[in-house]
């Protein structure tokens, strides 16, 4: 019998892991007007990544809506699935990327290209370097936007849009200010 429970608790070790991220996001910054924003807490894992805290961000005119959050986790430890005590370098380097969600019933022309961030940490201002599209209804949109500026360096940003144009007006979006927070630290198992 302690041969059996021995053989079972090894087989557990070697064959799954774990680890512990914490989450990184970000939140609105006091004053922010023109946009609409609530918080939606984070989810653990089982047998695949969670997800971190995030603040969605959505901005609303008549016809159109613009919807983003930027979040993201960081692994602090890997291990064996009990106990997770393998450190990992605190700071991976991630560049900043969000996905935006544009929702029309009129014709516009947004151009992702152009939008732009400013960082104060190291008082830069990024465009974008890769901008994917793709329609996932038919009066709905998806923008995944990359930028240099790396994750770990991005405290304090401001994202500007730039404008939206449909057929009636032309109106510059609100710049969207936001600030870096720390989140929970989750534990993640992997099994094989």
């Amino acid at each position: 019998m302690r041969v059996i429970l021995i053989t079972i608790i090894s087989a557990l070790l070697v064959s799954a892991c774990a680890s512990v991220t914490k989450d990184f996001y970000f939140a609105p910054q006091k004053g922010l007007t023109g946009w609409e924003y609530n918080f939606e807490e984070g989810n653990d894992s089982s047998k695949s990544s969670g997800y971190s805290d995030k603040y969605n961000f959505i901005y609303e005119i008549e016809g159109f809506s613009l919807a983003l959050s930027i979040s993201y986790q960081n692994y602090v430890a890997t291990g064996p699935l009990i106990l997770p005590v393998l450190p990992t370098p605190e700071i991976q380097k991630k560049n900043l990327e969000f996905v935006v969600i544009v929702k029309s019933n009129n014709s516009y022309q947004l151009d992702p290209n152009k939008w732009q961030i400013s960082n104060s940490g190291d008082k830069q201002t990024y465009f974008p370097i890769n901008v994917s599209q793709g329609d996932i209804k038919s009066d709905e949109k998806y923008y995944r936007v990359g930028y240099t500026l790396e994750m770990s360096k991005a405290e304090n940003i401001t994202i500007n849009f730039g404008e939206v144009q449909s057929k009636q007006k032309t109106v510059v979006m609100p710049i969207l200010k936001l600030h870096k927070v720390e989140g929970k630290l989750r534990y993640e198992q992997f099994t094989l």
